[in-house]
C-alpha cells in the first residue's frame, strides 16, 4: 500500500501549496502546481513534497527572488529541491495536454448504413471493431464508450447524470461535447463517425459546458428516440452513484474508449496549466505496477471524458481530460482529471436519479 499523508501533513502540505502556486502559478514555463509524492528521479518516494511541474523538471528565467530561492537565483540555475515551511520543494517534468485527436471528422452519408466500423478518415484506418468494443455502436449506451459531437473526433461518455427534475444528461469533458465552443443544438452521437456509419446514433443535444478553473465538462440532453442507457460504467460494472474528494494514494478505475478498462494511481492533487491555459484545479494518476496489468497503460487520445472512480467502492472523484506528453512511452503518460463534485455542481445535475429516471 503506497504512503497516506495524515491530517498534519495534510495541513503543511496545503499551506506551502498555497505559497507556491502564489509564487508560480502562470509562470511561462510552469505546468502545474501540486501537492503529492516526491520523487528520485523516475523513483516515487513514499514521502510528500510540494511539486511544481515544468516544461523541462527544472526552473530557471524569471526565477522570484525570495528567501525560498536565493541560492538559485544568485546562481542563476534551476532550482535544488528546497522546503517551504519545512515542506519539502521538488520540480517534475510535465506537459499536459488535453486528449484533442486532430481535425473534425468528415460527415457521413446516411444513404447506405452499413454495421460496424466505417471507411478511413483522413488516412487513418479505424480499428476492428472487436478488438475495441467501447468504440462500438453499443445499446443500451453505457459510460465508458465512444461519443462524439456529430463531425467531430470524439472521447467517452463519463456517467449518465440528471438534474432535480430527472431529466437525464450525458457528461463528458467540453472539448468532446462541444469542440471549439459550444455550438447550438450541437447533436451528440455514438459512436463517432470514424467508427461507424449507422443512422439514427444520435444519443443527446449539447446543454451545457464549462472550460475553465473548475474544469473541461459539459452535458448533453438525453435523446431517447432510438436508444436507452444503463447507469453502470461498460466493461467493468461500476455504478457510479456518488461523489468525492480525490485523495493522495487513492487506487483509482475508468473505462476509456481507447485504452479501455486502466487503472491508476493519485499521485498529486493541486493546479495544471492545460495547453498553456490558466490553470485547471484536479488530480493526476499514475501507473503503479501494484495494481497489476490493468496499470500498464494508463489513458490516452479517445480518453476524454472518462471517470476515475476508487476502485474500492466506486465512487467518482473526476473527469480524465489530459496527459502529460513530456513522457515518450505512451503507456507511460501521468493522466490529469477535473473534480467531479465541482463539475457537477457547475453543471447543474447530480449522480442520484430520481426514481423516475432509472
Amino acid at each position: 500500500m503506497p504512503a497516506i499523508p495524515t491530517d498534519p501533513q495534510l495541513a503543511d502540505l496545503n499551506q506551502a501549496y498555497a505559497q507556491a502556486l502564489a509564487t508560480y502559478g502562470g509562470k511561462p514555463d510552469v505546468t502545474g502546481v501540486d501537492i503529492g509524492y516526491a520523487y528520485d528521479g523516475d523513483t516515487r518516494l513514499e514521502t510528500f513534497a510540494v511539486r511544481v511541474h515544468t516544461m523541462d523538471g527544472s526552473f530557471g528565467g524569471d526565477v522570484p527572488a525570495s528567501a525560498l530561492l536565493a541560492e538559485a537565483a544568485a546562481h542563476a540555475l534551476a532550482p535544488a529541491p528546497s522546503h517551504i515551511g519545512g515542506v519539502p520543494l521538488i520540480f517534475l517534468k510535465g506537459n499536459y495536454r488535453r486528449y484533442r485527436r486532430g481535425a473534425s471528422a468528415p460527415r457521413r452519408s446516411a444513404s447506405a448504413p452499413t454495421p460496424g466500423i466505417s471507411s478511413l478518415m483522413a488516412g487513418v484506418t479505424p480499428p476492428e471493431p472487436a478488438a475495441v468494443p467501447t468504440q462500438q455502436y453499443v445499446s443500451p449506451v453505457q459510460p465508458g464508450v465512444n461519443i462524439a459531437a456529430d463531425g467531430y473526433t470524439g472521447g467517452t461518455l463519463g456517467l449518465i447524470v440528471f438534474d432535480d427534475a430527472g431529466t437525464a444528461y450525458v457528461l463528458s469533458c467540453a472539448h468532446v461535447l462541444a469542440p471549439g465552443g459550444h455550438p447550438p443544438k450541437c447533436s451528440i452521437i455514438q459512436p463517432e463517425r470514424l467508427y461507424s456509419d449507422l443512422t439514427h446514433n444520435e444519443i443527446g443535444t449539447l446543454s451545457k459546458s464549462i472550460d475553465d478553473r473548475d474544469g473541461d465538462a459539459a452535458t448533453a440532453t438525453w435523446d431517447p428516440r432510438y436508444r436507452t442507457y444503463n447507469r453502470p460504467v461498460f466493461l467493468t460494472g461500476a455504478n457510479v452513484q456518488s461523489s468525492g474528494t480525490a485523495t493522495i494514494g487513492a487506487r483509482v478505475e475508468k473505462c476509456g474508449s481507447t485504452t479501455q478498462t486502466t487503472c491508476g494511481l493519485v499521485d498529486g492533487i493541486g493546479r495544471y496549466f492545460l495547453d498553456g491555459g490558466a490553470g485547471m484545479d484536479g488530480f493526476r494518476v499514475v501507473s503503479d505496477p501494484s495494481l497489476g496489468a490493468c496499470s500498464n497503460d494508463v489513458s490516452d487520445y479517445g480518453d476524454s471524458g472518462a471517470v476515475w472512480y476508487r476502485k474500492s467502492d466506486s465512487v467518482g472523484l473526476g473527469i480524465l481530460t489530459a496527459g502529460d506528453l513530456s513522457v515518450d512511452d505512451p503507456k507511460k503518460q501521468p493522466a490529469v482529471a477535473s473534480n467531479l463534485p465541482t463539475v457537477l455542481t457547475r453543471l447543474g445535475v447530480r449522480l442520484d436519479a430520481p426514481r423516475s429516471a432509472g
